[in-house]
């Protein structure tokens, strides 16, 4: 944790380095601004430190505090020599007011808040972070809706949730639909409809000549040599066996 303090009062700034050596010993005082010139220029660039400790009276002396009403992301704790500026501390993202000479039990619940304050920003940072690159996942991803197939001399299509499995026989890959059990050709390879077309979190490669439809399968059960067997609602004459070396991730993937 890097702090600035601003202070030409060296009682105080003893008394919050023995506070931080003692209580706080991850932390540590980045920068001083000790007079009005520093002030000045230091105020305008404040990206290194984590919060800043405040001496109010040198602030309003010095005209500086408009230069701190910008920085509402880097929490202040300010200290004076009485609370004449109290409320007007508050005008600022300030955190505690701590009257001189500074209580360390007083300075040590303000640090306290400051590092619960940083703690709940970085946290609702991650959780924005995470949300947008969720939401830039789903806004990215292009699974297929529907597949165009041909029956006789005319085409139709059907809703890929309509879809109970594929499966590869001869090097034609065949589409099986739900409920009618009807058979389409479809002109993609399994490799295809599962590494680009197909949402994996409801269709799965049970084996090499199979993907199946979550919501189509009814059943699972034990098969020979540590498989398994699955029952679909469509009726099919085609088994659906999952393959030993998939049996742990299946599990995992139905149980998502």
């Amino acid at each position: 944790m890097n702090l600035l303090l601003i202070t030409n009062d060296q009682e105080a700034k003893s008394r919050i380095i023995s506070l931080l050596e003692r209580s706080f010993p991850g932390w540590r005082i980045l920068d001083e601004i000790q007079t009005e010139s520093a002030s000045k220029s230091r105020l305008k660039d404040l990206e290194v430190f984590d919060f800043i400790i405040g001496d109010m009276d040198l602030l309003n002396n010095w005209k500086s505090l408009d230069e701190l009403k910008s920085q509402d992301e880097i929490p202040l704790v300010f200290m004076s020599d009485s609370d004449q500026f109290a409320i007007q501390a508050f005008d600022y993202n300030c955190l505690d007011y701590l009257i001189k000479p500074i209580q360390e039990k007083k300075a040590v619940r303000a640090f306290q808040k400051v590092s619960k304050y940083l703690s709940s920003k970085t946290s609702q940072k991650i959780e924005n972070q995470l949300i947008e690159r969720i939401m830039e996942s789903y806004s990215n991803e292009s699974y297929k809706k529907r597949f165009l197939v041909k029956i006789g001399n005319r085409f139709t299509f059907v809703p890929t949730e309509k879809v109970s499995f594929f499966y590869s026989e001869n090097g034609v890959t065949y589409m099986v639909e739900s409920n009618s059990s009807q058979k389409y050709i479809v002109e993609n390879s399994l490799n295809e409809l599962q590494d680009k077309l197909l949402d994996p979190t409801r269709f799965y490669r049970v084996n090499r000549s199979m993907i199946i439809n979550l919501d189509d399968v009814s059943t699972i059960k034990p098969y020979v040599n540590g498989r398994l067997i699955l029952s679909l609602n469509t009726k099919s004459d085609y088994e659906p066996i999952v393959a030993r070396e998939r049996v742990s991730e299946f599990k995992n993937w139905i149980n998502q």
